[in-house]
């Protein structure tokens, strides 16, 4: 409930991405700033959420000050509407467990690029409101922010699907899982 879809701007001269997480390497922070370097695009915006990691030292160079943004900790009711300015979430983690942050993205509907290794990828592939990519690949975070620009209605119909997936609550989600559980075991 605290994550929420506020009226999207028409016609927005920027395309936004947004990261929320540790700004560390278990993220895949590098790999998202590797393809956001490469990412041709004039009026482009990086937006980074979250407290720099001890290995934040090893990747601080690949920022680009100019088009990128770093705001550290923000509180949820501020976080509900840099979800709502983003264009797309990217979460490409090289290592996560559930990543809530992908649920909250999606309540807001933001579509979401995320790494297989997130825990709640199943979730962007269930819903069809994002991509699923390999961990430690720029080269397919990059293809895939192209084809989210160039395609509006793309983007529209991912954002959508997004918003579905608040149908999914703390005790639906337990209640799937318990009935996956039963299932198994009865086998």
């Amino acid at each position: 409930d605290k994550f929420y879809s506020l009226p999207k701007e028409k016609n927005k001269k920027y395309f936004d991405i947004l990261y929320v997480g540790s700004l560390s390497l278990r993220k895949g922070l590098p790999y998202l700033l590797d393809a956001y370097n490469n990412f041709k695009h004039p009026n482009k915006r990086l937006h980074l959420i979250g407290t720099k990691s001890e290995d934040f030292y090893l990747f601080k160079k690949k920022i680009n000050f100019e088009n990128t943004k770093i705001y550290g900790h923000v509180p949820h009711e501020k976080l509900v509407e840099k979800y709502n300015m983003a264009d797309v979430f990217i979460l490409p983690s090289i290592e996560d467990g559930y990543a809530f942050v992908i649920t909250q993205a999606l309540a807001c509907g933001t579509p979401v690029i995320s790494s297989t290794n997130t825990g709640s990828s199943q979730l962007v592939t269930d819903y069809q409101c994002g991509y699923v990519v390999p961990p430690m690949d720029s080269s397919s975070i990059l293809e895939k922010l192209y084809e989210l620009n160039d395609n509006k209605y793309l983007l529209e119909k991912f954002s959508q699907n997004a918003l579905k997936s608040r149908e999914i609550t703390y005790d639906t989600f337990v209640h799937q899982l318990n009935e996956k559980i039963k299932k198994y075991s009865n086998n």
